[in-house]
């Protein structure tokens, strides 16, 4: 069929289905196939996954601030209130019953939706930081840390029968069939692959980080067959001097710091005060409280008015179920804030926007005072005994004094 190519210059991530349709992440806006635009979740995404329910051209990922699951299920986006778990790898991915959300938990951390979506069922499988590769036909999660590093050639990769699809270990997007050699596709940058297969169709999307050099970047969707992965070059291609390209070194990023050991160490004190888990207004007093004691250092919260939040107490502002700190730095706090575990964590810390920090208020309720300094210890026998021979000898001195 010869290798089909869509590019979104200065976009972040893409999604495919085999059949043609895709979408590029463009920042807030989102591009289609034919170049049309369409506004992306409230939240931005990270590692999207495209696929086809009830007919249907679908979207789901991971929210880039506060990690709810989102899905768009042709008509809107829903936010279906889970926290997707995975690091930068796709969290989401489509199958046989629907879509498949990995969460946080031991048991049924994969949550499957159907296209309104309405939680269906779950299902037990443990998913690394890189994220879902695969669902296969029969329901079996196939996690991408199944298919990374042991097949020649290639890094990160994913099997359709006997055909093997993914990132090569020297960089390109590679292919092999069955015990045949590795084929170079495409060379350059290829880095959070999705993809997908349909008959004898497979696509891929990409991310190409710096594709232009100085920081320029794209994603990238191809379609291919059998007959373009036999016609590749085989894998690594033969170079003959190639030029030597030395790129300017990029800025450092600014340092985020974020919570500090003893604002941290307060949190996890006053998260003992409260049970197993906590409801909405229970996280908000969590929050407030740990914020109001360290107020002087410049830790706060941030108004959040939709999705997943929380209630301040006494004002009822809604809030977000992290923290601010000093520099305008926001970062998340609280593991599993969705399910009310409010596990105390190290998220990444980011830059926020100083428009949205809220004060913390004096608590509701009473706080625990300091404890009472320590009564002095008793006195011992051999003190009393030392008491008593003074006593004895003030006298003894005044009775001379009387005397003489």
């Amino acid at each position: 069929m010869a290798i089909l190519h869509r590019n979104f210059d200065g976009g972040f991530y893409a999604a495919a289905v085999p059949r043609g349709e895709c979408i590029g992440i463009m920042g807030a806006a989102w591009e289609t196939l034919t170049g049309g635009m369409m506004a992306g979740p409230p939240n931005g995404m990270l590692a999207p996954c495209a696929g086809i329910l009830d007919g249907v051209f679908c979207v789901a990922g991971k929210a880039q601030t506060g990690g709810n699951a989102w899905f768009w299920n042709g008509e809107r986006w829903i936010d279906l209130q889970v926290e997707a778990y995975g690091g930068q790898g796709p969290s989401c991915a489509f199958g046989p019953l629907g879509l498949y959300v990995s969460s946080i938990g031991l048991s049924g951390n994969v949550l499957i939706f159907n296209r309104q979506g309405v939680l269906m069922s779950s299902v037990t499988q443990q998913i690394g930081v890189r994220g879902i590769a695969k669902i296969e036909l029969d329901g079996t999660v196939r996690p991408v840390d199944d298919w990374y590093g042991d097949v020649d050639g290639f890094g990160i990769y994913v099997r359709f029968g006997d055909v093997v699809i993914g990132q090569g270990a020297r960089g390109g997007l590679v292919a092999k069939i069955g015990a045949g050699p590795t084929k170079l596709l495409e060379p350059g940058p290829w880095d959070f692959l999705t993809y997908g297969e349909e008959g004898d169709v497979f696509c891929v999307a990409a991310s190409q980080w710096d594709y232009f050099g100085r920081g320029q970047h794209r994603a990238a969707v191809r379609w291919f067959d059998r007959r373009d992965i036999e016609l590749a070059a085989d894998y690594p291609p033969v170079v003959v001097d190639p030029p030597i390209v030395v790129p300017p070194k990029p800025p450092e990023p600014p340092s985020m710091s974020g919570i500090t050991d003893s604002q941290f160490a307060t949190l996890e004190r006053i998260r003992d005060k409260y049970g197993e888990t906590l409801d909405e207004k229970e996280i908000g007093a969590l929050l407030n409280e740990v914020a109001w004691i360290h107020r002087s250092e410049g830790v706060g919260m941030q108004r959040k008015d939709g999705g997943t939040n929380c209630t301040q107490p006494r004002t009822g502002i809604k809030v977000w179920r992290g923290m601010r700190f000093a520099g305008d730095i926001g970062q998340d706090v609280l593991q599993a804030a969705s399910i009310g575990k409010c596990i105390p964590t190290r998220g990444t810390a980011g830059p926020a926007d100083p428009n949205t920090f809220v004060a913390p208020v004096e608590p509701e309720g009473v706080i625990d005072p300091p404890p009472p300094p320590p009564p002095p210890p008793p006195p011992g026998a051999e003190l009393e005994q030392r008491v008593r021979a003074l006593e004895q000898t003030v006298s003894r001195i005044q009775s001379l004094m009387h005397s003489a």
